[in-house]
């Protein structure tokens, strides 16, 4: 009885960190160089933002540096909050204008590679995992820093920065599915042993 070992599903998991999601943007393109590529992508925060992108185009031409972006949305309006006595400091028309120029598909759902969006139910503080649906209200969520940003309304639920309950949402990619892991990371250098993970898996054919 011959025994095949199925190719292991692997998921890109990029970690939240703000600015420094741009550092994200090399990484990508220094897998897609040396024939790394997804077959699911996992984000909180910067890194819903930048996986979204990835996952609509995972090209070495494909990436823009979203994380850069992300830091320079109107800059002249992020102190709007205290003038117009508002619970938040920045709106949502920046972030928004930034993913519906550049994204190529409207709904998650729609993206070439599955992408599933880590944000946090700020009455719970659970994750809330975002799969279908608008793309781009599902990154705003997402990069919704609080207090900086306004949560976003989905159904029954108001969701923030996926940050808050899961940073680095290894623990989403497994639940998923993928046995193999790829982690993007933002601040600290990760040791290797914990950027690349793999769940060994084998399927026997008869």
């Amino acid at each position: 009885m011959p025994m095949e070992v199925a190719p292991a599903k692997t998921a890109f998991v990029l970690a939240g960190g703000g600015s420094f999601g741009a550092i994200q943007v090399g990484m990508l393109r220094s897998l897609a160089r040396r024939g790394i590529a997804a077959d699911m992508v996992v984000g909180s925060s910067v890194g819903a933002l930048n996986g979204a992108y990835y996952a609509g185009d995972p090209t070495i031409e494909g990436n823009p540096a979203a994380g850069g972006d992300l830091a320079r949305i109107a800059p002249a309006r992020r102190l709007s909050g205290f003038m117009y006595r508002r619970d938040f400091l920045v709106t949502s028309d920046g972030l928004r204008q930034l993913v519906n120029r550049n994204l190529p598909y409207l709904n998650l759902e729609d993206a070439p590679i599955p992408i599933h969006i880590v944000t946090t139910d700020i009455l719970t503080g659970r994750t809330v995992v975002l799969s279908k649906g608008s793309a781009a209200q599902a990154i705003i969520a997402s990069a919704a820093i609080p207090a900086a940003f306004a949560p976003v309304q989905h159904g029954d639920l108001y969701l923030a920065d996926g940050a808050v309950s899961s940073n680095t949402p290894v623990k989403v990619a497994v639940a998923q599915g993928a046995q193999r892991l790829v982690v993007l990371p933002t601040g600290s250098p990760v040791p290797s042993t914990s950027l690349l993970w793999e769940r060994s898996r084998t399927r026997c054919t008869h």
